[in-house]
C-alpha cells in the first residue's frame, strides 16, 4: 500500500477527485501534515515543514494498492505539472507522497493563505468556495 496527501483540488469532492476516485482507493482518511498553503488563485500549492511546524495543511490521505503507485504517480506528475516545474513530487512520510510547490510557482509572488483557507475548495474557473 502506499499514500497519496491530497489537499487542494484533488480532495474529495473537488473538481480533479475523479482522477484519484477512477483508482478505486481503498480507504480515503482526513489528516493533516505540517506546512503551509500559497494561494495560487484557483488552487493551492504547498511547502510541506519538519514536524512540530506551528501550521499545519489539512487534506486527505488516499490509500492505494502498491502495484498501483507507478501509474498513479505518473498521472499525478502530469496533472500537477511537474515538467513544467509547477510542483514537485515529495515523499513527506513514509510510502506517503504529496505534490509541493515548484521553482515556476515559486519565483511568483503567491499570497500565503491563512489557516482557515484550509475549509476553502479550489477549482478551476471558480476560485475559492466555502466547504
Amino acid at each position: 500500500m502506499f499514500d497519496v496527501f491530497v489537499y487542494g483540488t484533488l480532495k474529495p469532492g473537488q473538481v480533479r477527485w475523479p482522477l484519484l476516485k477512477q483508482y478505486a482507493p481503498a480507504y480515503v482518511t482526513r489528516c493533516e501534515y505540517p506546512g503551509y498553503l500559497y494561494d495560487c488563485g484557483d488552487y493551492p500549492a504547498a511547502v510541506f515543514t519538519q514536524n512540530g511546524s506551528d501550521t499545519h495543511i489539512m487534506g486527505y490521505s488516499v490509500t492505494f494498492l502498491a502495484r498501483q503507485q507507478e501509474e498513479i504517480l505518473a498521472t499525478l506528475d502530469k496533472v500537477e505539472g511537474v515538467s513544467y516545474d509547477l510542483f514537485v513530487q515529495k515523499e513527506i512520510d513514509v510510502a506517503v507522497y504529496a505534490y509541493e510547490i515548484g521553482p515556476r510557482l515559486l519565483s511568483l509572488s503567491l499570497q500565503l493563505c491563512a489557516a482557515e483557507d484550509a475549509l476553502f475548495s479550489w477549482g478551476k474557473g471558480k476560485g475559492k468556495t466555502h466547504v
